[in-house]
């Protein structure tokens, strides 16, 4: 009698090691997957007045190019942003 109480105790602590290690595996894989990070508001109103400035800047290069003196029209251009 004696002899199966210590092999019953022995069962149920291996089944509880097995099931503690079964847990603790399924809970290290759902905290460690990455998250996305937030959208960035202020970065995307950023991005968006650059890209208008470029094609703001690019419409005129293009305008003074096909005037009656393109050669002028980008000099002039250019003395304004030197400035």
């Amino acid at each position: 009698m004696a002899e199966s109480l210590g092999w019953a105790v022995a069962i149920l602590a291996a089944l509880a090691a097995v099931v503690g290690r079964c847990v603790s595996a399924k809970r290290r894989k759902v905290t460690r997957t990455p998250t996305a990070p937030p959208d960035q508001m202020a970065a995307s109103h950023a991005r968006d007045a650059i890209e208008t400035a470029a094609q703001r800047n690019l419409d005129a290069i293009d305008d003074a190019l096909e005037g009656d003196d393109p050669a002028g029209d980008v000099a002039d251009m250019a003395n304004r942003r030197k400035r």
